[in-house]
């Protein structure tokens, strides 16, 4: 029992370090990698939950809108419950101008 401990922990790194990685090689050409058609675009979602932000909403808003992506698949989610400033306000300002 103990020789087969040995050789296991013995062989078993030779195994992870040249076994594994040729039998990838040999394997690899029964298993072509798939060619996929032209990526489309994914649509977006932002989710900000704002608490008495008003001093910051409206900097992070522009610099959300101002994003090199499609406006048509970006979406903006503000979730502000019980701000006791003028978050939801100084959020409408950038989005209805």
């Amino acid at each position: 029992m103990a020789e087969f401990i040995y050789w296991s922990c013995l062989l078993l790194p030779v195994y992870a370090y040249l076994g594994y990685p040729l039998m990838l090689s040999l394997l690899a050409p029964l298993f072509p990698m798939r060619r996929y058609g032209k990526a489309f675009p994914m649509d977006v979602s932002i989710v900000i939950a704002a608490h008495n932000e008003a001093r910051h909403i409206e900097e992070k808003l522009r610099t959300l809108l101002a994003q090199d992506y499609r406006a048509h698949s970006l979406r903006i989610i503000l979730a502000s419950d019980g701000s006791t400033d003028d978050t939801v306000a100084c959020a409408r300002k950038v989005i209805d101008p």
